[in-house]
C-alpha cells in the first residue's frame, strides 16, 4: 500500500511540476477588474435598441487606469471595418446613452459609468496592431480627444 501511494504521490509532483511550468504567465499579460464608461463611434444601433460602438473606454476600479480597446473587424475583401462584437453577449448598452456620428467620442452619461463591470486580460498592442487600427478622428486636433492618455489594448478574455 505504501508503494503505491509513493507512486501516486510522485506522478502527482510531476504532473504538477509540468503543468505549471508549461503554463507559465506571460509578462505582457495583464488582468484586472474595470467598469465600461465609454466609447468611440461609428456607433451601431441594432433593432431592440441597444447600441454597439468601435471601441470602448474602461477605467479600473482602483479609477488609476484607462483602457482603449477598438471593436472594428476589417472586411478584407471589400477593405472597409464594421462595428464588431466585442462585447456581444457580456453587455447590451442602451442606445440612448451613445450620442453617435462617426468620429464621436464620449463618456457614458453619470448614472451609467460604474454599471457595466467586467474582468479583463488584456495586452498593449503591437505597433503593427496600432497602425492598422489608428483612425484619423483618433488624433483630430479640431476635437478634444478625451482618450488620448488611454492605453490602447487588445483584450484577450473579458467577462
Amino acid at each position: 500500500m505504501s508503494t503505491n501511494f509513493f507512486k501516486f504521490t510522485a506522478i502527482f509532483l510531476l504532473s504538477a511540476g509540468c503543468l505549471s511550468s508549461c503554463s507559465k504567465k506571460d509578462d505582457n499579460i495583464s488582468r484586472g477588474v474595470f467598469y465600461v464608461v465609454g466609447y468611440r463611434g461609428p456607433t451601431n444601433i441594432q433593432n431592440d435598441g441597444t447600441a454597439k460602438a468601435a471601441g470602448y473606454v474602461f477605467i479600473s476600479k482602483n479609477l488609476k487606469d484607462t483602457l482603449y480597446a477598438n471593436n472594428i473587424e476589417w472586411l478584407e475583401d471589400i477593405g472597409i471595418g464594421v462595428v464588431g462584437d466585442l462585447l456581444d453577449g457580456i453587455f447590451a448598452f442602451p442606445s440612448e446613452i451613445m450620442r453617435g456620428g462617426y468620429c464621436w467620442e464620449g463618456y457614458f452619461p453619470q448614472e451609467y459609468r460604474f454599471v457595466y463591470k467586467a474582468h479583463i486580460s488584456y495586452r498593449p498592442m503591437t505597433k503593427e496592431e496600432l497602425q492598422e487600427s489608428d483612425y484619423p478622428c483618433l488624433h483630430d486636433k479640431k476635437y478634444p480627444n478625451l482618450f488620448f492618455h488611454a492605453k490602447r489594448i487588445t483584450i484577450i478574455s473579458i467577462k
